[in-house]
């Protein structure tokens, strides 16, 4: 959510970003609750790391 704040897109973009790359159509999590509850400690920073 932040690494996308952080480059200039909204909450709608990262959502959709997260349903594009998770199993969410097979497992039925709801990306959109997963996406708003919590990860305060995840940094953009922390993001682009983990994802090299």
């Amino acid at each position: 959510m932040k690494a996308c704040e952080e480059a200039g897109y909204g909450i709608d973009t990262a959502i959709s970003l997260m349903e594009a790359h998770s199993p969410s159509a097979t497992c039925g999590w709801n990306v959109r609750q997963v996406a708003t509850s919590g990860g305060d400690q995840a940094t953009p920073a922390w993001f682009w790391g983990a994802g090299r």
